[in-house]
């Protein structure tokens, strides 16, 4: 038949077209600015997002801070780490606590932007819209410290809640320190903090719904609310749908800094720093540093948890600084070893004066507990005189005087 177009005997192989690489040169010239304008975005993914994956090779590894990830002295221990941490006695509380802030802030923190873009985008008025939306931003570009501080003129022992409850014949409440107002407290933050910023996006895609749209739902009878109802969450309903994608991906992923509460319930508020866990018998010790509140500094505090959800505090130092300003007229960072049912506590002792040969010598204090030492006095651990000189060699940076632990 003429005109037909004849189709290729069976078994022949057809010749691949070869790639144009003229045309796929212009394009890529035609869209250059485009490219140049992602690239700083895809290298900072591929930074701080693709390049640490290298690190999870450490869960498999019986890995200590400081050793290369991968050489010829790499201890490979499979799954240990996991096994070890689904048959821990905390293993479930933890989950539960993950999972209930988790699910109890996405319940309150993913609608709750939605509410507050229709709200002030149903304003008559928009520069008052304008003006609630700016304070409602405001808060997350605030410092987690700032907002710490704010939550306790607020919510502290003294704070302007507590001050009210007593002026009317109430009693304080410690928000800070008892359990039962934990969840609360930090769902209801992080979400104050963020709420606003994650209106923005669907204020956004609100002003991109047509006005004829809204014209034509108030011809035919439609109140505000059915307008709202109607138009504008059809509107945004691929929004929502992408955020709600987004958010459920990092869902599990909460955020440990809000758990950092530097202050006492409103208190005077001490130097705090240099955390030291230990953990033995389903109890996490930890040790930190902070002022003792009058001429000596960072002794050595203890708090211990079994859920990180409840804390117990002592309110007397494990390690006291030395008033007389001794070697350890500042006490510094330390570790806990459990050697024959006698625990070692090794700490950084600072001179706080000049009069001393060494500001900072290692020293040692131990205990039949993990919650009480002595110090051990004459035992020191003396860094070599030219420890700090940069021709020194990486080996002898490691030689020190040592003694013999009693």
């Amino acid at each position: 038949m003429q005109g037909a177009k004849q189709l290729p005997a069976a078994g022949l192989r057809q010749k691949k077209e070869k790639p144009d690489w003229g045309k796929r040169l212009r394009g890529f010239k035609e869209n250059s600015p485009y490219l140049v304008m992602v690239f700083p975005a895809v290298l900072v993914v591929f930074l701080f997002n693709y390049l640490p994956i290298y690190g999870v090779l450490i869960a498999f590894q019986d890995f200590m801070p400081g050793d290369p990830i991968l050489s010829s002295e790499t201890i490979w221990v499979n799954f240990d780490n996991f096994t070890r941490f689904f048959s821990d006695v905390q293993f479930w509380p933890l989950m539960k606590n993950t999972f209930l802030l988790c699910i109890i802030g996405f319940i309150i923190g993913f609608p709750l932007p939605i509410l507050v873009s229709l709200a002030l985008n149903a304003l008559k008025h928009k520069k008052t819209g304008k003006i609630f939306q700016t304070i409602y931003t405001a808060p997350h570009f605030i410092s987690l410290v700032v907002l710490v501080g704010m939550l306790q003129l607020f919510f502290g022992r003294y704070g302007l809640v507590n001050n009210l409850a007593a002026s009317l014949g109430g009693e304080r409440f410690s928000y800070f320190l008892e359990s039962s107002a934990f969840r609360p407290m930090y769902i209801l933050s992080s979400n104050w903090q963020d709420f606003g910023w994650s209106a923005v996006i669907y204020i956004a895609a609100l002003s991109n719904v047509d006005p004829v749209q809204h014209e034509a739902a108030m011809i035919d009878g439609a109140t505000r609310f059915q307008r709202v109802l109607h138009v504008d969450i059809p509107a945004i309903m691929p929004m929502i749908s992408v955020m709600l994608i987004m958010s459920i991906g990092g869902l599990m992923g909460v955020g440990y800094m809000n758990y950092f509460r530097p202050a006492k319930d409103g208190i005077k508020q001490p130097y705090v720093g240099d955390t030291m866990p230990y953990y033995e018998d389903g109890v996490y010790y930890i040790y930190y540093l902070k002022e003792g509140g009058d001429s000596y500094n960072h002794s050595i505090y203890l708090a211990t948890t079994r859920d990180f959800v409840t804390y117990t505090e002592y309110d007397d130092p494990i390690v006291e600084s030395n008033r007389s300003g001794g070697q350890d007229g500042w006490a510094g960072t330390g570790a806990v070893v459990k050697v024959k049912d006698i625990y070692y506590f090794f700490y950084t002792g600072h001179a706080s004066s000049d009069i001393y040969e060494y500001q900072e010598k290692i020293m040692l204090a131990k205990g039949s507990t993990p919650t009480q030492f002595e110090k051990v006095e004459g035992w020191e651990i003396t860094p070599p005189a030219e420890l700090g000189k940069s021709e020194i060699s990486a080996t002898r940076r490691r030689t020190m005087t040592r003694k013999r632990i009693p």
